[in-house]
């Protein structure tokens, strides 16, 4: 794979990476924001702009005329919400790719935005903020988030507040479309056998229109006050108990970002993790079990999820604890690191298959990390783990001050589980 950039006069950049005999060409345009920019009044704006884009735009008036578009020459078309990005993407067939580009920029720069149609959507989004607060295995991960990064943009939902969303009208879009949707604030990713050369050119006259802007900065990441562990517990009458156990942890900016990666390999993000095999394979306290890493520009997490039978719940959280404190005394064993080194390793292999999924990590990185990593440099990150860098990292990441709980279940007594939270 070859990558190829190019910067546009009026601030718009291009990146194209290029893969030998790829039948299928991914056209992406990602703005630099979402829901962490937002204002609290307009909280869930990017994100309902993902759906009010299908709704119709100045050259495809109506659902339909765009659902066409792409299903007429069997391509996908969709979009994506962060904290930090917003993208929206065709894949197709490489000769289709004129259509894919002309597509993809009708849709993030022509939305007609209808009063009616977005009426109509707000409800749609309403259900779907519903079905979050209905679904403790999806809504569990809200809390988290709130209780990780307190009272702030970060730590609000990416979707928004029903109050917000119920405000939002045509004058409201448009405002927010012009702070970050201009060519200073967008990239243009595409992943193609083409050259460069070969489409720069039709990239400009596609996006030649978007006004030249400039980058907004978000508010800064809140800084942790407490030296105490953070606990949320949500009342809910349940079949099955939700945990979200997580830490603070540094950005991808962070030189020990590699490190981190490893360390969650090690703990849960696969079938043969340390608590896959202890919380659900030797215990049988839980089906769902795994850990995962968010991280944006300035600040991240690594939480651990579980689904869990009701009267186990304070078991699973100290094996939990336990299993994060022997990565702080223990040194690991270079087999067990090596298995995690190659689990990701082999995990980014299968990412370079799927061209969205590339497009859109490749794209955020490009945005907000200092110097934007290529796969090669981070294969070579990867590789040089070494145990002593497990054993430094989790001493200064398993701290009492990291540590954060939350919980929905039939419980009221919070201080039974507060007490189990330390190192």
């Amino acid at each position: 794979m070859i990558i190829q950039k190019h910067k546009f006069k009026n601030g718009l950049r291009l990146i194209n990476l290029k893969r030998a005999g790829l039948e299928t060409a991914t056209i992406m345009a990602m703005a630099g924001c979402g829901s962490r920019y937002e204002k609290d009044s307009e909280a869930g704006i990017s994100h309902f702009l993902e759906h009010i884009v299908y709704k119709g735009t100045k050259n495809r008036p109506d659902p339909l005329s765009v659902a066409e578009t792409i299903d007429s020459i069997g391509g996908e078309t969709n979009a994506f919400t962060g904290k930090e990005i917003t993208g929206f993407y065709a894949k197709v067939d490489r000769y289709h790719f004129k259509t894919a580009l002309d597509f993809v920029s009708d849709i993030y720069q022509n939305a007609l935005l209808k009063e009616n149609d977005i009426a109509r959507e707000k409800g749609v989004v309403i259900e779907e903020i519903n079905l979050y607060q209905d679904t403790p295995i999806k809504y569990i991960l809200s809390l988290a988030e709130e209780i990780i990064w307190p009272k702030s943009d970060l730590g609000r939902d990416i979707i928004g507040y029903k109050k917000s969303v119920r405000t939002l009208n045509n004058k409201k879009i448009l405002s927010y479309l012009r702070r970050f949707y201009t060519a200073n604030n967008t990239i243009i990713g595409i992943v193609s056998s083409f050259d460069i050369k070969q489409i720069k050119d039709q990239v400009l006259v596609k996006f030649d229109r978007l006004p030249k802007g400039k980058k907004v900065k978000p508010t800064k990441a809140p800084q942790i006050k407490t030296k105490q562990p953070r606990l949320r517990i949500v009342y809910k009458k349940t079949d099955q108990a939700h945990l979200a156990l997580s830490l603070n942890t540094p950005s991808f900016n962070s030189k020990d970002y590699p490190v981190i990666e490893v360390i969650d390999a090690l703990l849960g993000s696969n079938m043969s993790s340390r608590l896959f095999s202890r919380i659900r394979e030797q215990l049988g306290l839980a089906y769902l079990i795994k850990s995962y890493i968010d991280s944006y520009q300035d600040a991240g997490a690594l939480t651990i999820q579980a689904g869990l039978r009701l009267n186990k719940v304070k078991e699973a959280i100290q094996e939990i604890i336990k299993e994060l404190k022997h990565l702080k005394v223990e040194p690991v064993k270079t087999k067990e690191l090596n298995k995690g080194k190659e689990f990701l390793l082999g995990k980014l292999a299968l990412e370079k298959e799927k061209s969205e999924e590339i497009l859109a990590e490749f794209l955020d990185r490009e945005f907000y990390q200092k110097k934007p990593r290529n796969f090669e440099q981070i294969e070579r990150e990867i590789k040089k783990v070494t145990t002593k860098d497990i054993l430094r990292v989790s001493k200064k990441l398993f701290q009492n001050k990291n540590l954060s709980l939350a919980l929905i279940g039939p419980y009221k007594n919070s201080k039974e589980f507060q007490k189990m939270l330390y190192f």
